[in-house]
C-alpha cells in the first residue's frame, strides 16, 4: 500500500524544515497530518498565526500540535516558527507584517532577515580561523549581553573549546603573562564599548593571541580588534524586547561555532 504524501511535496526541497516535515509525514497519526498540511498550505503565515487559529483551523488540539512540533524535531511550535522564520527571511518578515499579534517574533523575524544579507562570510572565517589556533577562550560582555557571552562559553565547551567567562567582565582574563599569551577574546557590544572593556579588547590584540567584537556598531579607533562582526542596526529604540536585542549575537554565535567545527573537520580530513 503507498503511504499518502503531503500537499505540494515537490516543491519542498529548497526549505529545510518543509523538507523534514515532508520526509516525516507518512508516519505521523492522522491528527498530525492536519497540523502539517496547515503548516504547508502557507508556511510564510505560520508566524504570525496564533495557536488557537491554528487549532480551530486545522481541527487538531493544542496536546496535538505540540506532538507534532516534537515529532518533526522542535522544542514546540515558538521553536517551529523561528526556525521557519530563519530559513524563509524575507518571506516570512513580509507575511509577518506590523499588525502581528507576535510583536516578539516580528522582530525575530526582522532580524533573521537583516543577518541574511549581511556580508558576513569572510568575518566570520576570519574569526574561525583565529579560534582554531588558540589555546582558549575568554568570552565577554557589555552589562546587559552577559547571557550571550554565557552562551558563547557554552556552546564552545560542548565543542571541546577550553572556554570561560571571568568573574568581571570588563577586565577579566586580560592577557598579562604566558598563561592568557594564546588565549583570544570573544567580545559582545552594543554600541561602543565602556573604556575597561575597549582596554581590554586592545591589550587581547597586542598581548593575546587576538580579539573578535560582536556587535552592531565598528568599535575601532575605541579599540584595537583583528575581527569585527557586525550584526547590522539595533532593533528601533522603545520595540526590542530583551530576548530580540540577543538574538543576533546568539545567531552569528552560532555560525561561528559551526564555521569553526567545519574548520575543525576540514583539516582531519587532511
Amino acid at each position: 500500500m503507498e503511504l499518502p504524501l503531503p500537499p505540494c511535496s515537490a516543491s519542498l526541497a529548497a526549505n529545510s524544515v518543509l523538507d523534514r516535515i515532508a520526509r516525516i509525514y507518512p508516519t505521523l497519526s492522522r491528527a498530525e497530518r492536519q497540523v502539517a498540511d496547515f503548516v504547508l498550505a502557507d508556511p510564510g503565515g505560520l508566524a504570525r498565526t496564533p495557536i488557537s487559529r491554528i487549532t480551530s483551523q486545522s481541527g487538531a488540539s493544542a496536546p496535538t500540535i505540540l506532538c507534532f512540533c516534537r515529532a518533526v524535531g522542535f522544542k514546540g511550535l515558538t521553536d517551529l516558527k523561528l526556525s521557519m522564520v530563519a530559513v524563509l527571511g524575507g518571506d516570512a518578515r513580509t507575511e509577518a507584517s506590523a499588525t502581528s499579534d507576535h510583536p516578539l517574533l516580528n522582530s525575530a523575524t526582522e532580524l533573521v532577515d537583516k543577518l541574511r544579507h549581511l556580508a558576513l562570510r569572510a568575518h566570520i572565517a576570519e574569526a574561525a580561523a583565529l579560534l582554531a589556533g588558540a589555546a582558549g577562550v575568554t568570552c565577554m560582555a557589555s552589562h546587559d549581553l552577559l547571557a550571550a557571552a554565557a552562551y558563547a562559553r557554552d556552546a564552545l565547551l560542548s565543542r571541546a573549546v577550553h572556554a570561560l567567562t571571568p568573574d568581571a567582565p570588563a577586565y577579566g582574563g586580560a592577557p598579562s603573562g604566558p598563561a592568557t599569551a594564546h588565549a583570544v577574546g570573544l567580545f559582545f557590544c552594543r554600541g561602543l564599548p565602556t573604556a575597561a572593556l575597549a582596554d581590554t579588547i586592545t591589550r587581547y590584540r597586542r598581548h593575546g593571541h587576538g580579539a573578535i567584537v560582536v556587535g552592531d556598531v565598528t568599535v575601532a579607533p575605541f579599540a584595537q580588534a583583528p575581527v569585527e562582526i557586525a550584526t547590522g542596526l539595533p532593533p528601533r529604540r522603545g520595540a526590542a524586547h530583551g530576548s530580540t536585542a540577543l538574538l543576533p549575537h546568539l545567531l552569528v554565535t552560532d555560525l561561528l561555532v559551526d564555521a569553526l567545527v567545519r574548520r575543525r573537520g576540514a583539516a582531519a580530513g587532511h
